[in-house]
């Protein structure tokens, strides 16, 4: 009996190694590519949490290499961080997407490219909060209706200017769904460059899912190599 008992528990500590040495596998291979997805999408801070997720994992494997149970709670944890970071890094491409839909059609609105419509100027009012300010670069600050008769008397006031280039573009993910996001903009052959900052959240009211909040624009000299 004592014989069948052993056997037993070695059978079940055999077990728990195997699912441990699994789960540490999957967690180290999920961890990989949450990496890898938050590099190409820049979103650096996000990467602590993937840290995490894998010494988690670790720790779980470990225990159970030893015969000791992973507790349910500590599985569900990881889970729900790999979940979270998931999300973040999917949450963190819909606000860089968003970054470049803006501009994207504020440059053609602005050359003259675009007609003169509100078709085609009003996606870009339609994601800005209620509560939107902007601080220009003069020191002007504007609400969301000043900054519409901004954007709409801007038509082709910008006629030969060479486009803006985003450059630098960083995201930190913030509580409450929000989102910090600053990124230079630069011109070809032009030494000056305008540096934005924006306050951003999750807003499915929005065309794209993302409203700006609040931004700051400022204006500094750079130089070319």
């Amino acid at each position: 009996m004592q014989r069948i008992q052993r056997e037993n528990r070695l059978s079940a500590s055999n077990a728990d190694q195997q699912v441990g040495a699994y789960f540490c596998g999957r967690a180290s291979q999920m961890t990989g590519e949450i990496l890898k997805s938050l590099t190409r999408i820049g979103a650096g801070p996000v990467t602590l949490i993937s840290g995490w997720i894998l010494n988690e994992a670790r720790s779980i494997a470990q225990a159970m290499r030893n015969g000791k149970p992973a507790p349910l709670t500590s599985l569900r944890r990881t889970q729900m961080a790999i979940s979270r970071v998931t999300e973040t890094a999917d949450n963190t491409a819909l606000v860089k997407a968003e970054v470049y839909r803006w501009y994207n059609l504020f440059f053609p609105w602005s050359r003259g490219v675009a007609s003169q419509s509100k078709d085609a100027i009003k996606p870009l009012y339609d994601a800005l909060a209620n509560d939107f300010r902007v601080v220009l670069t003069d020191g002007q600050i504007m609400d969301r209706e000043n900054y519409w008769e901004r954007l709409w008397g801007l038509h082709g006031k910008r006629a030969g200017s060479p486009e803006s280039h985003i450059i630098n573009l960083s995201i930190t993910p913030l509580p409450g769904d929000c989102f910090l996001t600053v990124f230079d903009l630069v011109k070809n052959g032009i030494t000056k460059k305008k540096v934005d900052s924006a306050l951003m959240r999750l807003d499915p009211a929005s065309p794209s899912g993302i409203s700006w909040i609040y931004v700051h624009e400022s204006e500094h000299e750079t130089s070319f190599a």
